[in-house]
């Protein structure tokens, strides 16, 4: 029974725990969303350009 006692205390514990969160609200997860997904797309272009300047660079050298 001691496992059981153990285990009810560290769910009791992890109650206790989750109150003390700070949840953002629905505005802030959109705002947030909008932002990481702007960020994603042009750290996608610009990965995007520069491995086609690349390949252009590489292809000029293995054509001479």
């Amino acid at each position: 029974m001691n496992w059981l006692n153990k285990v009810s205390s560290f769910l009791r514990n992890v109650r206790a725990e989750v109150k003390k969160v700070s949840w953002p609200s629905q505005s802030e997860v959109i705002t947030m969303t909008i932002l990481i997904l702007g960020m994603v797309i042009l750290l996608s272009a610009y990965i995007g350009g520069v491995d086609l300047v690349y390949r252009q660079i590489i292809q000029q050298i293995l054509s001479l």
